[in-house]
């Protein structure tokens, strides 16, 4: 344990046993569970927090942490991490000990990102420990990601700050718009303040372009409105699938009228359904709230859809 006494304006330290902690490479490291237990996010939803670290090499001993939303539309992500750890996962409900998920080893991801200016390492990906290739003792340059499954350690330290693309962000649920936010402190919003998932969805997007932190899609992944120009090679091609169906919405909204399936829209929750119908200006035909059951709710977009010639039922 390091002492100190202080002695004419000066500081005796004994560093004997004491070592620097250093900001591990990103790439892929052995785990092990060191605690699983029950909580509750920001949002005030159930999930799993995990916590845990790496059992050998120069950064044994590095603390990461995974947090799992209950969710249903979230819960592909506890399920993959219970499949990594070589839990069998039954196709109906089930209890989970959590005391028997410590000590179970799983390859885990670091990646960086900066909190408060300073770089730092974050567990954000997982593996079973099968896949594992071990890592190296060279990773003191930074920039040179330790050697594993060569998935997700690929990519280069010191980027600066991490840069979100719009349509992921636009394709995300709650529990993950939060996520970003606990990862960008200078975010100022509180998802709690919107009701809706489009709302929060902006309110997010509006706050990473005012930090620098958001970068537009490709323009041949989703192109910008009003650039055209870099178009102009296939026009004549492409002229035909980019106008809506003859008579339907489409040809007054931002995107052509593309038919959904019924299926689908039965798979949905609620804020699924509310952005299917703020996207096809239905939003006025149907309001969720005047339905109870989530059943009610997909019943009235489905009848909303099928009056607006947008429904295809599944083969």
């Amino acid at each position: 344990m390091a002492r100190s006494r202080k002695k004419s304006g000066s500081v005796k330290v004994n560093f004997k046993g004491v070592e620097s902690r250093q900001t591990p490479a990103e790439g892929d490291y052995k785990f092990k569970v060191l605690e699983a237990v029950a909580g509750t996010s920001g949002n005030k939803n159930d999930q799993i927090e995990v916590t845990a670290e790496i059992v050998e090499g120069k950064n044994k001993g590095f603390k990461g942490y995974i947090y799992f939303p209950l969710q249903e539309n979230s819960l592909w992500k506890l399920h993959a991490f219970l499949t990594a750890l070589g839990q069998e996962i039954p196709d109906e409900e089930m209890d989970i000990d959590l005391s028997e998920l410590v000590d179970e080893e799983f390859v885990g991801v670091l990646t960086h990102e900066t909190y408060n200016g300073r770089k730092r390492a974050k567990l954000t990906d997982f593996d079973s420990i099968d896949n594992y290739s071990g890592t190296t003792e060279e990773d003191d340059d930074d920039d040179k990601p330790a050697k594993g499954k060569g998935k997700k350690g690929s990519k280069k330290a010191d980027k600066g700050p991490k840069k979100y693309s719009r349509s992921d962000i636009e394709e995300m649920d709650e529990e993950e718009l939060q996520e970003v936010l606990d990862a960008n402190d200078d975010l100022d919003v509180d998802l709690d303040d919107f009701k809706k998932l489009p709302k929060k969805i902006e309110a997010v997007i509006e706050a990473l372009e005012e930090e620098d932190l958001l970068e537009d899609d490709e323009p041949e992944e989703k192109p910008a409105k009003g650039k055209k120009g870099k178009k102009s090679k296939d026009d004549d091609e492409d002229e035909p699938e980019e106008k809506p169906a003859k008579g339907k919405k489409g040809a007054k909204g931002k995107k052509k009228s593309k038919k959904i399936d019924r299926s689908d829209v039965e798979d949905m929750d609620e804020d699924e359904l509310e952005t299917l119908l703020e996207e096809h200006d239905l939003d006025d035909e149907v309001d969720l709230d005047d339905y109870k059951s989530l059943k009610k709710k997909i019943a009235a977009v489905i009848e909303a859809l099928d009056e607006a010639d947008l429904l295809e039922d599944d083969d």
